[in-house]
């Protein structure tokens, strides 16, 4: 958001400054049904604070093609900021989290005091799209021409110019108050908030010196970061192409917290009670608590119905779990994760009892 004020994309509290610095985001979603191409479309920002990144869409996130709104699935962004050779930098903003929708109150709030009635162009233009939807449907009984997804198809040159002058009507009707939160619900607008579960950001220009610079946070509570990574990297560490085990590597908390992996020391005991039951005994037997929303996770195997992973709520120092699941008939491995998915803990294998005599 800072670095967003700074050029002029938005105003001291994170919210759109309008025409004519572009301010946006590419949204990538999960397509309308299994098996569909991942839907993905560019909206304008509206806020960003601390809560979230805050932007408007006509329907679900991802629009026709996109999957309905679902607060659980997991959605990326990417905001591009500068470009060559004219601002002599380029800034890869990009983020993995989940949405929430919020009212139209909260968001008249967030845009409360806002100078710049271009900040709002595109509410005009959604609008002015229901406007067009409806005239049609009424002149003829029917939205159609339309493609698979429910689209409309314009018809002749005279339809477009009749949705360009609807554009600046509305655009005057909201500079002039005559639109309020209830036209924008009734033509079908919904304001989202991304939270963001991951940040990361890839920068670089034709005259940086040191090269492309590649920083990530991860959110646990609170964030955490940021760390330099390797700008640009295969997957290495975790099993790679099959060719190996992944080793368990430290926490990197860089605002002071204590190296969580120093208060982690695990007592186990794997038993297979049945040919695909496995009932693993885990004990905290560390200073601090587990944090809250770690996961016991399948690292390397096969899973069983998909299932590869159990969530854990917090468990207190000396704390003992039982998780009980199914397992292939494979041999596995799995480790406990802090919810940013970093591991703590050793390596754990579940034998079933086929497997025994190897």
């Amino acid at each position: 958001r800072k670095r967003s004020e700074r050029r002029g994309a938005c105003d001291s509290r994170g919210r759109a400054r309008g025409f004519p610095t572009p301010w946006a985001l590419t949204l990538a979603t999960n397509g309308k049904r299994q098996g569909d191409a991942p839907a993905i479309r560019s909206l304008g920002i509206q806020v960003v604070d601390a809560d979230g990144i805050v932007f408007v869409a006509r329907g679900a996130p991802g629009g026709a093609l996109g999957c309905d709104y679902d607060a659980d699935s997991k959605v990326s962004i990417c905001h591009l900021a500068g470009n060559y050779p004219g601002a002599d930098f380029e800034e890869q903003w990009r983020a993995e989290g989940v949405l929430e929708e919020i009212s139209f109150s909260q968001w008249s709030r967030l845009m409360e005091g806002t100078a710049a009635v271009d900040a709002q162009s595109l509410e005009a233009q959604m609008v002015a799209c229901n406007d067009f939807e409806n005239h049609r449907s009424r002149e003829s009984g029917s939205f159609d021409p339309t493609d698979s997804a429910g689209r409309l198809y314009f018809q002749s040159s005279a339809e477009v110019t009749s949705l360009h002058e609807g554009v600046a009507q509305r655009t005057t009707d909201i500079k002039d108050g005559r639109l309020d939160a209830s036209a924008f619900e009734d033509a079908g607008l919904r304001v989202y908030r991304l939270k963001a579960e991951r940040m990361e950001m890839l920068g670089g220009g034709p005259r940086w010196p040191q090269g492309p610079s590649r920083f990530e946070w991860n959110f646990c509570g609170q964030w955490q970061g940021p760390r330099q990574i390797l700008p640009y990297s295969l997957p290495r560490g975790r099993e790679v192409m099959g060719a190996s085990l992944f080793a368990p590597t430290a926490l990197d908390i860089s605002d002071g917290l204590q190296t969580l992996l120093d208060n982690f020391d695990l007592k186990k005991a794997v038993q297979i009670e049945a040919e695909s039951i496995a009932s693993c005994i885990l004990q905290n037997t560390g200073s601090q608590p587990w944090p809250g929303g770690s996961c016991f996770r399948l690292v390397h195997g096969e899973a069983a119905h998909g299932i590869n992973e159990l969530h854990l709520d917090e468990v207190s120092a000396g704390e003992v779990v039982q998780l009980t699941f199914e397992v292939s008939s494979a041999v596995s491995h799995w480790v406990l994760c802090t919810a940013c998915g970093t591991p703590f803990g050793c390596l754990l294998q579940i034998v079933p009892p086929g497997h025994l005599s190897n």
